[in-house]
């Protein structure tokens, strides 16, 4: 034990855009941390994330904050719809696809004709790669002989605890967000994963609090962090955001968990009431329970529309967001390619009204765009108690008044932690220890703006949300 060190777990947050390394104490302070960017290398045979470099850094920064605090435990999180499918070796048979890579048409079309419906697990057929089954799929129609040397499979998050501690295992948050491999009902293998031998693919299933091992010795003795220092199994990233406030005992809210994505939890609307039309699908929590959500590329949006003016600009303030409302400016789904939450809409943003004059105007418009998608994935999912924004968005100054505006009188609060995926992961172990601290919330004052009624409703009927 390092002389005046604190106990801290170490959380692997590995995210779309960037991955994090956090020590994280028991009552929930972010010690110290360290970042670096997640980049994608192109193919063969897909665009792929360069884990070799996350690898080497994760080592370094491993080193780094283990003379810093003292190790008591080591968990990884990681964004969903991704997997590692490993050899006999237990080697990468493949790079591990990026789920904004495109399929081609033909893996699209066979997959569809083998697709799951969507009752039995409640997941549409995603844009892009976004679909672990369908990445499975294309793996073994383009590359059979390869994939025949495939001999495990598990999500990302539990990728990254097998580098960590050598132990195979998945669990159940990862498999039940959007896969198309888990029959929601039953929390079984879907009929697509028992038809084609998927199942069979995967190892053990654990919780995501359990510990798979010890930290591997020659990775103890890289970093030195103490030999025998536990791994646990770990957790997708938005459901342990969602999962924080779960222990910390919450219920009956609505949780928008901000990110690349703007990942939308509702503890109360029957999965019977999701629109796989609107990016409606289950996710699986922590405990294994089915909860309703909906997602859109919100923070992938909010960047696009900011960077239409370029960069630069000072930060806009409330005049700037009365100028684009009295004067009519409006920015239109969808920006990005995933643009499910607003049906045929992908890549075909615009703007409609006045032109734009500065990146000032450019930034307070992200805000304003994206307020107003939120409000209608809120509509979607008959959200009608507390609010809950954490994430990135949390951060914008804009954002929350003015969805609290759009929304009032239905309350919303701010969680006041920035790096609440990282403290949902690190509590799976703290929670063994002590019980768990209620959430520090901020309540969102309502933004008082002028005309945003009237401009709310001639948005909605441009994008025919009435």
């Amino acid at each position: 034990m390092g002389e005046g060190r604190r106990d801290a777990v170490l959380v692997l947050d590995v995210g779309k855009t960037n991955v994090k390394l956090l020590a994280i104490e028991a009552g929930g302070k972010v010690l110290a941390q360290r970042r670096t960017p997640n980049p994608t290398l192109p193919g063969p045979p897909w665009r792929h994330p360069d884990v070799g470099a996350t690898e080497a850094w994760m080592i370094e920064a491993l080193g780094e904050l283990a003379r810093e605090v003292n190790v008591v435990a080591i968990v990884p999180t990681a964004y969903g719809s991704t997997c590692a499918m490993l050899d006999e070796a237990g080697e990468l048979a493949f790079p591990i696809m990026d789920y904004e890579d495109e399929h081609p048409e033909e893996v699209i079309r066979s997959y569809a004709e083998v697709a799951p419906p969507f009752n039995e697990t409640f997941c549409s057929i995603a844009p892009n790669g976004m679909l672990l089954a369908r990445q499975l799929w294309r793996a073994r129609h383009e590359h059979p002989e390869q994939f025949a040397k495939v001999r495990t499979v598990v999500p990302l998050g539990q990728y990254w605890a097998y580098r960590l501690s050598g132990q195979l295992a998945w669990e159940h948050c990862a498999l039940g967000a959007q896969t198309q491999l888990i029959a929601t009902s039953t929390g079984e293998w879907s009929s697509t994963a028992r038809r084609f031998g998927f199942d069979r693919l995967f190892p053990q299933r654990r919780r995501a609090g359990d510990v798979l091992g010890p930290i591997r010795a020659e990775l103890a003795e890289q970093t030195g962090i103490p030999a025998g220092t536990p791994v646990l199994v770990g957790i997708h990233d938005s459901n342990a955001d969602y999962g924080r406030y779960r222990m910390a005992g919450l219920d009956h809210f609505t949780l928008l968990s901000s990110g690349t994505w703007l990942i939308t939890f509702d503890t109360d609307l029957p999965l019977a009431e999701l629109d796989p039309a609107r990016d409606m699908v289950s996710n699986t929590d922590f405990t294994g329970r089915p909860v309703a959500t909906a997602r859109f590329m919100a923070g992938r949006e909010f960047d696009l529309v900011a960077q239409l003016e370029g960069s630069g600009g000072g930060e806009p303030d409330w005049a700037v967001v009365h100028r684009l409302i009295e004067r009519g400016t409006m920015a239109l789904p969808t920006f990005s390619t995933n643009g499910d939450t607003f049906p045929g809409t992908a890549g075909k943003g615009r703007l409609i009204g006045p032109e734009l004059v500065d990146p000032t105007e450019a930034k307070a418009l992200a805000s304003l765009y994206v307020a107003l998608g939120t409000d209608v994935v809120l509509d979607l999912l008959k959200s009608k108690g507390q609010m809950i924004l954490a994430g990135g968005l949390a951060k914008d100054r804009l954002y929350a008044p003015i969805l609290a505006a759009l929304r009032a009188p239905q309350p919303l609060s701010v969680s006041a932690e920035p790096d609440s995926t990282a403290l949902g992961a690190a509590e799976l172990h703290w929670r063994k220890v002590r019980p768990t601290p209620p959430i520090e919330l901020t309540p969102v004052a309502p933004a008082e703006l002028a005309g945003l009624a009237e401009y709310q409703q001639r948005w909605r009927a441009a994008v025919g949300h009435g």
